[in-house]
């Protein structure tokens, strides 16, 4: 048996560093960015608390966009709908053409309706305050 390895300054075996992020790393995803200001916001006195505010206002201004863009769409959906029931019987061509319009539509709608769903967790997690 020989003697046991000798640890360096951070603790690891055999001369290994630890490999992590720092902690002002730039990463501009959202989810990193989020991660970062929930950091700063339980670490007192690293952030302003004015600066963590404006980035939650940010955050709220681009969740009210979100929500009247899915207004607008919504009912756009429903007109697109009204209009294949009253104009089914002209040709098919036509048929065909609102059907694409009401197929972007909804595509549309539902990934809007997912980035609002995401904001809305994110409020009940309390990383966004509700306004």
């Amino acid at each position: 048996m020989g003697p046991p390895e000798a640890e360096n300054a951070t603790g690891n075996a055999r001369g290994q560093r630890r490999k992590c992020r720092p902690f002002d790393e730039p990463e501009e995803s959202g989810r990193f960015r989020l991660a970062r200001v929930a950091r700063r916001v339980l670490l007192p006195g690293v952030m302003e608390e004015h600066e963590v505010q404006g980035r939650f206002d940010g955050i709220d201004a681009r969740f009210a966009e979100i929500e009247a863009r899915f207004e607008q769409l919504d009912a756009r959906f429903v007109e697109v709908q009204q209009l294949i029931l009253s104009e089914g019987d002209r040709t098919r061509t036509h048929v065909v053409a609102v059907e694409k319009v009401q197929k972007v539509v909804l595509t549309e709608v539902r990934g809007l309706a997912t980035k609002v769903d995401r904001l809305t967790r994110l409020r009940r997690g309390g990383l966004i305050p509700n306004p």
